[in-house]
């Protein structure tokens, strides 16, 4: 139990054995670990330029979930949060990533963008030296205005700059997408 939270500089989240771990180091140095029991769940406030959000992480199997403003997101990603700045952190081999874009706002992006309908995974994963949301749902229409028609889709959201990437459908929903509405 903390009582001085300002002496914090750092969260790291780590799996082990399908338990979330949180290290939290203070700026002298020490570490303290804490071992998520089962269903545990994490709630930590990030701030960014626009906002303050509340994250909530859990573990499932092998990923970290964490959600902001109702949606989840998941990774395999190691995380942290940099109590500093309130940033959200990953950890690549090419070194460190700071999220900017939370995965609803990843979210809101396609819908505005029109890209997505609805939504059945949002994943946080490294595509090269890009960290993105990755977001599969379905795109809804009308054939001809009248006839209704769904497709799979797949859809990026680039992490840092909030940048929609790339969307993958269906090659009949593109060639009909004129006639789509």
């Amino acid at each position: 139990e903390f009582e001085d939270h300002t002496t914090k500089e750092k969260f790291k989240f780590k799996l082990n054995g399908g338990k979330m771990e949180i290290e939290m180091v203070d700026k002298d140095g020490q570490t303290l670990k804490i071992v998520q029991k089962d269903n545990q769940l994490f709630k930590v406030k990030t701030s960014s330029e626009s906002a303050e959000t509340e994250l909530d992480f859990e573990s499932e199997d092998e990923h970290f979930k964490f959600t902001a403003n109702g949606v989840t997101a998941l990774t395999e990603l190691p995380i942290s949060i940099d109590e500093e700045t309130s940033s959200l952190v990953v950890t690549t081999p090419a070194g460190e990533k700071i999220v900017t874009i939370l995965p609803d706002e990843a979210l809101q992006i396609l819908r505005n963008s029109l890209l997505i309908s609805s939504v059945e995974k949002i994943q946080l994963v490294q595509n090269g030296e890009n960290i993105t949301f990755k977001v599969n749902g379905k795109k809804q229409g009308r054939l001809f205005g009248f006839i209704p028609v769904s497709a799979d889709v797949e859809s990026e959201v680039n992490a840092e700059t909030g940048e929609a990437l790339t969307v993958s459908q269906p090659i009949w929903f593109r060639l009909f997408s004129g006639l789509i509405s």
